[in-house]
């Protein structure tokens, strides 16, 4: 007896057809392989936001202060020089173009292991505010939980600036 085939095979098969049946029976398997993963990477990060962008024209200093070190970033508004920046290559400051110029939104750290921080923000030698988080941080995975070994790990913080602050920052 002869032994029965997948399917039947007709009369003259052309080369064509008959290339495809390794293709055709691999792919019967496909839904059992593990998910396709993406390679997205992530970058662990503090970002403090603050509430009102500063936008007055003047000197900026921010000090961070975040579980025992300190990070000092500094800028001039309107018009940020090459010069401004941060002491430390993990902070960024954010700006926000303006009608005039540009505004400082915040600052982000390419960090997510502080537990303590505190912020203080001067303009001209003048504390505007200082603010302390515990920051809360989210856990995500770009790539999936299945295919991510441990979480990315992400804070969002907004710094207050008081009212009477806010008045004299927007001169």
């Amino acid at each position: 007896m002869a032994t029965p085939l997948l399917w039947p095979a007709p009369a003259r098969a052309p080369r064509a057809t008959a290339a495809w049946r390794p293709l055709a029976i691999a792919l019967l398997g496909v839904g059992c392989a593990r998910p396709s993963c993406s390679s997205t990477g992530c970058v662990p990060a503090i970002d403090v936001a603050i509430d009102s962008p500063l936008v007055a024209a003047g000197v900026y200093h921010l000090t961070l202060h975040a579980d025992g070190n300190t990070v000092e970033c500094h800028t001039r508004l309107p018009e940020p020089s090459p010069q401004s920046g941060c002491n430390a290559a993990l902070a960024t400051l954010i700006y926000a173009p303006v009608a005039d110029g540009w505004a400082l939104e915040g600052v982000s750290l390419r960090t997510a292991s502080v537990s303590q921080l505190t912020v203080v923000v001067r303009r001209d030698r003048t504390q505007l505010a200082s603010q302390h988080f515990s920051p809360d941080y989210e856990a995500w995975y770009p790539n999936g939980p299945v295919c991510d070994d441990a979480p990315c790990r992400y804070a969002a913080l907004t710094m207050s600036m008081e009212p009477s602050t806010v008045a004299r920052n927007r001169q």
